[in-house]
């Protein structure tokens, strides 16, 4: 942002954003389609505590449909009937892990504001079809989460051939609609 490179958002998260010399934060209304480029781009709101959030349904001949969501409790849309090819989604802790967490502030932050993994999983299965080809796990929390043990019950809950992946600093892949 401090380059000058355009930062797309919901109005509503946009008008939050406190703007620095050079920011360029452009508005989109939720629930509306935006075109750019060769891509169509809805954005939705997603339950983060008291702090607007959104999720983004992006749709691309090349790629199929991309559902990406981050910093959300869960998801309040159903997705199911959507074709989802490519699904990024926060899967930030387990409640098995949390449980010993002694700061009850940051306790109630990461229940209100963050995707536990059966509510991710529960995501995943509405979606999963004949068309997903990847997920990508994102957000994971560094005290709550396990990352092997998270992608192993994706990966149980969908085709052999969707390929799960956990999103980690400086992790790359390509995404399209064939799956080799």
């Amino acid at each position: 942002m401090k380059y000058g490179i355009s930062v797309y958002a919901s109005d509503e998260v946009s008008t939050a954003i406190e703007q620095i010399y050079g920011e360029k934060v452009v508005g989109i209304e939720r629930m509306k389609t935006k075109q750019m480029g060769s891509f169509q781009v809805i954005p939705f709101h997603v339950p983060h505590n008291d702090t607007e959030c959104d999720g983004f349904l992006i749709k691309q001949d090349e790629i199929g449909s991309l559902l990406f969501i981050t910093d959300a409790e869960y998801c309040p849309y159903d997705f199911s009937k959507m074709g989802i090819a490519h699904a990024l989604v926060e899967c930030n802790y387990s409640e098995d892990y949390i449980s010993h967490m002694e700061d009850a502030g940051k306790f109630e932050h990461v229940l209100r504001g963050h995707m536990e993994l059966q509510t991710c999983k529960r995501l995943i299965e509405s979606i999963n079809s004949p068309r997903l080809r990847s997920i990508g796990l994102l957000h994971l929390s560094g005290g709550n989460a396990d990352a092997g043990r998270f992608r192993e019950e994706i990966e149980q809950l969908v085709d052999c051939d969707v390929k799960v992946y956990v999103a980690e600093k400086g992790f790359q892949t390509d995404i399209g609609l064939e799956p080799f």
